[in-house]
């Protein structure tokens, strides 16, 4: 089993945000130390065009058998490209074929090793060949609203406007931490088929995107509150 950060030096809205520091060491850090110390992995990748990025990694002991290929360096390039070219290498070295790709994104404070487990149970779960982390929305979806342009507004679903909100079903979206599959998942995804997927459920105070300066500000409080909740969140 692997595991596979793609992390890629170029970043718009926060310049070289994988190297931003967090608590006093770049902010990539904090999940590469969680995946290291988990022994859970045979290897863990980072794929990576930038040597600063490189140079981190392999101090803290990460494997950086390769420099990402620039048209895989771009803004435009999907995880899934980044990840078969990270298992295409991973074979031609070692000759073996991973029964699990474990792929954690080099911002993932808040994951936990005990999460990877949980995600590596459920994809033992006959049929289901790709496991992600999830958060629940906070509001049912099913009462949306929709925008013109202008102040008026329309429900996306005006059926649902007189049921009770503990009727309607709980929806879920793609927390965007971590995923663990079968290796030909990814391929299948990247060519637009269907992937039976699973998840697990993250809580509230663990799932937050780092896309501008004030969600790393927000990030970083989390992060404490989830450090001082005990052991378990410090992983």
């Amino acid at each position: 089993m692997i595991a596979i950060v793609p992390a890629r030096g170029g970043s718009k809205r926060i310049p070289r945000k994988n190297l931003v520091d967090f608590y006093g060491e770049p902010i990539m850090s904090v999940p590469l130390k969680m995946l290291l110390g988990s022994d859970l992995f045979d290897e863990v990748i980072v794929s990576t065009d930038d040597a600063q990025i490189a140079e981190v990694a392999d101090g803290l002991g990460a494997s950086v058998p390769f420099v990402r290929p620039q048209n895989l360096a771009t803004d435009y390039a999907s995880t899934a490209e980044v990840v078969i070219h990270a298992v295409d290498d991973y074979v031609r070295r070692s000759l073996i074929d991973p029964p699990v790709v474990v792929v954690v994104y080099p911002t993932a404070v808040f994951l936990k090793s005990s999460d990877l487990i949980s995600m590596i149970n459920v994809l033992k779960t006959p049929d289901i060949d790709h496991v992600m982390t999830a958060g629940r929305y906070a509001a049912p979806i099913q009462r949306a609203w929709l925008s013109s342009g202008s102040s008026r507004i329309r429900r996306v679903n005006p059926d649902t406007n007189l049921m009770r909100s503990q009727d309607l079903e709980v929806t879920y979206f793609d927390a965007g931490q971590a995923y663990a599959s079968v290796p030909s998942a990814w391929l299948r995804m990247l060519n637009g088929e269907e992937v039976t997927t699973g998840m697990i459920e993250l809580d509230p105070w663990r799932v937050w995107d780092i896309d501008n300066p004030k969600d790393l500000e927000m990030a970083r409080l989390l992060y404490k509150f989830n450090q001082q909740q005990g052991p378990e969140t410090s992983e």
